[in-house]
Parts: structure tokens; C-alpha cells; sequence
């Protein structure tokens, strides 16, 4: 996975994520470490029988990271069939959805909802603002991570490149629709870890109902 600036295909998202399917692993440790879990920090400290939405949930790559935890229902949501179908865990309720229109979820519903590298996806931020908020329970937490994207990366599969669709989103723009959302907001900065002087790379959110 590159940034690069020549013509290929550009795919949209739900096209593109198929399209890689189970090799959308390869990227797992890459992504794991521009973040390395620092968004754990938002979880509520009891766990116990909170329900849990992973809003994006690709393939299943973060839901280890609640292995450990006793909440009481996990639910994976993508776009992306195919990748829901290489979400490796038994006791996850799969749901395949598109977070461009009305999630098929019930008011109040969710204790946590997690979303990682996908804000920059959506085209209509306010509407996804919204459900979510909707979807909430009144002391529930959205935990999502953002790392802002001015091109798209470029993948390589079978000899062929293509990008997937994303949009070149700011940090103002996420926290102005939190703000016109109701949301309290909370951020970690994350940085890399790799560099010699360390260089903020993105920031994980925790959006709460005021």
C-alpha cells in the first residue's frame, strides 16, 4: 500500500474492499500500529453487559482487541460482504450496511460504537453524525480514529492498481459535526512511533451525548 500520483482506477468503497477481499490482511500490522489500540483508553472500565457495535468492521482486524473484555453483544457492520465473510470470530452478529443511509439499528441501542479508518470514506459525514448519535445510549460512547488522507493509497492486486474512493477530510470538519451533532468531544493525538522525533499522524475520538 502507496500514495501515488498516477491514473488508475479509482473504485468506490463498497467495490474496492470486495474487490480485496481476504488480502486486505496483508495490511493488518500497518494499520495496527498507526494506532497501537491507543483508543482502548475510551472504553468504559466495566465492560459487563454492554452491547457493542464495530461500525466498519472490515474483516474483523480490531476486534481483538476486545477479546479480553465481557461485554454482553458484539456487532460487526461493513459494507463489504465479502470481508464481513473472513471475520474469523463465532460469537459476532454480522450485519452488512451502508453507513450512507439510515443504519438498520434501533434508538439507544449501542453502549459502544468503534470505527477505524473509515470516516474518510463517507460522503455525507452529517447523516453518519446523526444515526450514530441516534443509535446511542444516552451514556454510550463512539470511538472512532481519523488520520487525514489527501490522496488515496494505491493497491496492488494481482498485477493490477487501483484505489478506492476517499475523501480529503480535516480534523475542523470531523469536530464542527460532532459540535453541530450534540456530541461532547475527546481526543488522544496519535503519533508514529517509528520516526526518530515523533510526528502526529491522526487522533482517536470519543464522541459522547451532551
Amino acid at each position: 500500500m502507496w500514495y501515488d500520483t498516477e491514473k488508475v482506477e479509482v473504485k468506490w468503497v463498497e467495490d474496492g474492499y470486495d474487490t480485496l477481499g481476504s488480502a486486505y490482511a496483508v495490511y493488518h500490522e500497518r494499520l495496527d500500529d498507526f494506532d497501537r489500540a491507543e483508543w482502548r483508553k475510551f472504553l468504559h472500565r466495566d465492560m459487563s453487559g454492554k452491547s457493542v457495535l464495530d461500525l466498519g468492521a472490515w474483516d474483523g482486524r480490531t476486534y481483538h482487541r476486545f477479546a479480553d473484555l465481557q461485554y454482553a453483544r458484539f456487532v460487526a457492520a461493513d459494507i463489504s460482504t465479502k470481508l464481513l465473510e473472513t471475520h474469523p470470530w463465532s460469537d459476532v452478529e454480522k450485519v452488512v450496511t451502508s453507513m450512507e443511509d439510515v443504519l438498520p439499528r434501533s434508538d439507544n441501542e449501542f453502549d459502544v460504537i468503534t470505527t477505524f479508518f473509515v470516516l474518510e470514506h463517507i460522503d455525507n459525514l452529517e447523516d453518519l453524525f446523526s444515526e450514530v448519535y441516534r443509535i446511542l445510549t444516552t451514556e454510550g460512547r463512539w470511538i472512532f480514529t481519523f488520520f487525514p488522507q489527501r490522496r488515496e493509497f494505491v493497491h496492488v492486486l494481482n498485477k493490477k492498481k487501483f484505489k478506492i474512493k476517499t475523501h480529503p477530510y480535516w480534523y475542523d470538519i470531523i469536530e464542527k459535526i460532532a459540535s453541530q451533532t450534540w456530541f461532547s468531544t475527546h481526543t488522544l493525538d496519535i503519533f508514529d512511533h517509528r520516526k526518530w522525533s515523533k510526528v502526529m499522524t491522526g487522533k482517536a475520538y470519543c464522541l459522547m451525548k451532551q
